[in-house]
């Protein structure tokens, strides 16, 4: 039997394909204007504009646009389609009850112009009292959700646990070394951070790297204070407190759960990938802009250092880390070494807020509301009995 709750999960697991879709042709988009404007904008604005994508990804309702992309693809005859092969898949007693389930599975699945549909109690009530069975939606499309569901809980078991078991293991050794505490808390003071962060020693990381929403700790590899200087340490220190200051652990939290719930686009998963890099990146660009210009070399020497020394930190979704792949670490240095040419002018950097704006409205935005399919028409005077209360 087809109930509310199941209508609303399948209408949300529509929401979630479609989004996912919009999301791509965005992806690529921008992918294309960072390519062009990579040398235009600083790294800073780089790493900004993938809000736009998450954004995109979090909102429940767009509004219906004439500039949308969609308009120029033939929704009308893709409805069709599906109401077809909705009609080869129900067994009805009799033609009025086909007509009026796949009237309502064509609403729920095959609206294009929709991005969640909620199905009333009302509507599904004449079906109900006569079908003992779940028959309003394709059996493959209920197989894909199932799979998508189990997808879901999976990742979302997997990252719960491996979470727990890495904040497990970390220990609570303290950092008691003066200088270096003395250091920290300079840092701190001068980037007006007065939240509580412990540093810690820990033999589970094998780089620097800020763990933590609620309760923040920056965890040091053991042995860390003998390889490299006090210099170098202000560097590292440096750099995690600004992954701090602009909450990245909380953003890192929130792609995890969006890498999760699109885990089937694997375009979602090379986006968040490239905004780790730029996210670094650009937290390189605000620490060297807080040190001397001659001090930028002994900086990048800090990463290289870093590269040699520790392997890649795991990307945890509470996590932080400082180093990266010998790939990023190439990026970040190039980013270092022409620091001047990476400072963003007003004009270009308003042409990119402009371009992704427009980007971003047509790739998320809904085509404008169609005429109804001919099959809609068809069946329309057969369905006065039919309840017509579907909630969009």
């Amino acid at each position: 039997m087809l109930t509310l709750s199941q209508a609303n999960y399948l209408s949300f697991f529509n929401w979630v394909l479609i989004t996912s879709a919009k999301a791509s042709i965005f992806i690529i988009f921008l992918l294309g204007v960072k390519f062009v404007l990579r040398y235009k904008i600083g790294a800073g604005f780089q790493y900004m504009l993938w809000s736009v994508l998450i954004i995109g990804l979090v909102l429940p309702w767009t509004p219906n646009s004439p500039i949308s992309v969609y308009n120029y693809l033939d929704f009308s005859h893709l409805q069709q389609k599906v109401a077809s092969i909705i009609d080869r898949t129900i067994p009805s007693s009799s033609t009025n009850l086909a007509d009026q389930q796949s009237a309502l599975e064509l609403a729920a699945v095959g609206d294009g112009n929709s991005q969640m549909a909620v199905i009333s109690s009302e509507t599904l009530g004449p079906i109900e009292e006569k079908s003992n069975t779940w028959i309003s939606f394709p059996f493959v499309y209920r197989l894909m959700s199932y799979i998508w569901l189990s997808g879901v809980l999976i990742l979302t078991i997997l990252t719960v646990i491996v979470n727990k078991r890495f904040s497990k293991n970390i220990g609570h050794a303290l950092v008691t070394d003066q200088g270096l505490l003395s250091e920290f808390n300079k840092l701190k003071a001068d980037l007006r951070i007065k939240t509580e962060i412990p540093l810690l020693k820990s033999r589970q990381v094998n780089s620097p790297s800020l763990l933590g929403l609620s309760r923040p700790r920056l965890l040091l590899p053991n042995g860390i204070e003998e390889r490299f200087s006090l210099e170098q340490l202000n560097h590292i220190f440096l750099h995690e407190l600004i992954h701090f200051k602009r909450k990245d652990v909380w953003i890192n939290c929130l792609t995890q759960l969006l890498i999760i719930c699109h885990w089937f686009n694997p375009l979602i998963w090379y986006a968040f990938y490239r905004m780790r890099e730029d996210q670094e990146i650009s937290c390189d660009a605000l620490a060297t802009a807080r040190i001397d210009a001659e001090q930028c070399s002994d900086y990048a020497y800090t990463l290289l250092k870093l590269a040699e020394t520790y392997s890649i930190a795991p990307r945890l979704a509470g996590m932080a880390s400082l180093c990266g792949s010998n790939s990023q670490i190439k990026k970040r240095l190039i980013m270092i070494k022409s620091r001047e040419d990476h400072r963003s002018s007003a004009k270009w950097s308003l042409l990119g807020v402009v371009a992704i704006g427009v980007l971003a409205f047509t790739s998320f935005a809904s085509p404008q509301a169609m005429a109804p399919p001919l099959y809609m028409k068809k069946n329309r005077n057969k369905q006065s009995d039919y309840p017509k209360s579907l909630a969009i």
